[in-house]
């Protein structure tokens, strides 16, 4: 009997840790026992956040889809910037496999927590809690799946034996749902969360206002492949009248307002442990160096930045993104500490093992004529390398790193503001939002490659007032990449307006960049295949009930 694929990441470690066959009963535990006191819950739930943490999540394989894939960052390793870089994923990738796998695993276990904890009368603030932090997961997972693979399997419940088989459900009904868990979310997640680190209501609300967001902007793109039907309109609770999905956008979004504030240095939320759960953090996760072994941050860092010589440093800013942002903000704090223009590195004295800084530098032809001499086998010095990401302790050895990932903030929630206002006509208030933005990158300090702080002239970036409803538009969509580059969004916002926004935008920017040289560089793909992920093809062959494959695939 064929075996569905989701159900594999899910079965799988039960029947190895139980040795039992797969046509027996598993062991289970007692399931009062696993769920007796908060702690147990919270242990339940931790099992639930794990799955960001692992190796198909944040810890790396979330990077090396999402962001290689964005066509706003890219890869150094040939390989990989030939095919997803390009934007022409094989569909027997790997990393895609286990990056569906990892949403599912997900959503498996939020469906069994959900069935397991019940909100009844006698539940506690700590019970109900607990159950918002699995809505938000579940509803943050299909976020990610719809967005991703468009029409996917919703699946609410446990899956078993007798439901193995799930074939997609419409893009409607899958935000439905995520509009529901996210509501129950809001409603039952803690104005302080659950416990230090967790996530408040608010968070719930954040997400509600970038799902509405995505509504709003498939709506305005007209584009029959991205539109999404069967989405009800949400009713003002005070006047009764039906809601724009932008503004049901601006409703959610403007609960977060004031609950969060922006931190006073930009460069303090990248500065490795003391960048952690910040003022300005909404939802991070966070690594355990004694547990990860290796972070997210070896694949941003230069191999030979640090003294261990063994960082991956594969993932890098794409030539015109650094260019954009130097031609419009070229003292901008943000841009002179977020990308390394030249370094010395370390390297071994090949007589005495030693490892030394090395004499010659590393020097970036990135927005230069330089650029179009390098060859094939000098393509890292062609692309930008983020330093946000990187490790900051040029001294380490070991490939850990105790810097959470960041995958929500309040700079995020304010261009959400700006946008959503701009798009309801209301660009004068747009640009409020921005300027806090702005104001304080103007004010930040930035890291010198000597690891001395450093303060910008006080003047750059500088908001240009009195823009027009579509300048505004043009220069949100920008500030959001010079603000949030890396951070985890770039695939999703690039993509969210449509085909022909994403080819305008992000397409012939890079296949046109004029020092784009043919030796190190790849054109991005010209067809809409890049606009989503393959169904991977063990899921296909191993679900009688999915056979349809995603455009161009």
């Amino acid at each position: 009997m064929k075996k569905n694929n989701i159900l594999k990441y899910i079965l799988l470690p039960l029947l190895i840790l139980s040795s039992c066959t797969i046509k027996e009963e598993p062991p289970f535990a007692d399931k009062e026992l696993i769920y007796a006191g908060d702690q147990g819950q919270k242990a339940v739930l931790d099992g639930l956040y794990a799955m960001l943490i692992e190796f198909p999540g944040y810890k790396q394989g979330f990077h090396e889809t999402r962001q290689i894939h964005s066509g706003i960052l890219n890869s150094r390793q040939a390989s990989l910037q030939a095919t997803v870089g390009s934007l022409n994923i094989d569909p027997t990738w790997n990393q895609n496999d286990f990056s569906w796998g990892n949403y599912y695993t997900l959503v498996y276990r939020a469906n069994q927590l959900l069935v397991d904890i019940e909100v009844k009368e006698t539940s506690t603030a700590y019970n109900i809690d607990v159950v918002g932090n699995a809505l938000f997961l579940r509803a943050f997972s299909y976020f990610h799946l719809v967005r991703s693979w468009g029409e996917v399997p919703l699946i609410t419940t446990p899956t078993n034996l007798e439901t193995l088989y799930v074939g997609k459900s419409t893009k409607g009904e899958i935000y439905t749902q995520i509009i529901a868990d996210l509501t129950l979310a809001a409603e039952y997640l803690s104005e302080g969360g659950l416990a230090p680190g967790y996530p408040k209501k608010y968070a719930a609300e954040m997400l509600l206002g970038k799902v509405y967001m995505w509504l709003a902007s498939a709506e305005d793109s007209g584009e029959e492949d991205v539109l999404i039907s069967g989405v009800q309109y949400e009713t003002d609770t005070t006047s009764g009248t039906e809601l724009t999905y932008w503004q049901s956008a601006l409703a959610h979004a403007s609960k977060v307002e004031g609950q969060y504030m922006l931190t006073s240095d930009y460069r303090t939320l990248f500065a490795g442990a003391d960048g952690n759960h910040t003022e300005e953090s909404i939802f991070e996760v966070n690594f355990n160096s004694e547990v990860a072994q290796v972070s997210y941050t070896a694949l941003f860092t230069p191999n030979n930045w640090t003294k261990g010589l063994n960082n991956y440093g594969r993932i890098v800013v794409n030539p015109e993104v650094y260019a954009s942002h130097q031609n419009t903000h070229e003292n901008d704090p943000r841009f002179k500490g977020n990308f390394l223009g030249d370094y010395n590195g370390y390297s071994r004295n090949q007589s005495t093992g030693e490892i030394i800084i090395a004499p010659w530098g590393t020097n970036f032809k990135i927005n230069d004529a330089g650029r179009l001499n390098l060859k094939t086998n000098q393509m890292g010095l062609g692309y930008a390398v983020l330093t946000k990401h990187m490790i900051k302790d040029r001294e380490q050895t070991t490939l850990d790193s105790p810097k959470g990932f960041i995958i929500f903030r309040y700079a995020d929630l304010l261009l959400m503001l700006a946008e959503i206002e701009n798009e309801l006509g209301n660009t004068s208030k747009a640009e409020t939002y921005l300027a806090k933005i702005l104001e304080r990158a103007r004010t930040s300090t930035y890291l010198n490659v000597n690891g001395d702080v450093q303060s910008g002239n006080g003047i750059d970036p500088i908001l240009q007032p009195g823009q027009s409803q579509d300048e505004m538009r043009e220069t949100i969509f920008q500030e959001r990449i010079f603000e949030l580059v890396g951070e985890g969004e770039d695939w999703y916002e690039v993509r969210r307006r449509g085909f022909a926004y994403f080819t305008s935008h992000v397409i012939e920017p890079h296949n046109n960049f004029i020092y784009f040289n043919e030796a190190i560089d790849v054109k991005l793909n010209t067809t809409n295949k890049g606009m989503l992920f393959p169904i991977p093809l063990s899921e296909i062959a191993n679900n009688q009930a999915l056979s349809e494959q995603n455009p161009g695939y």
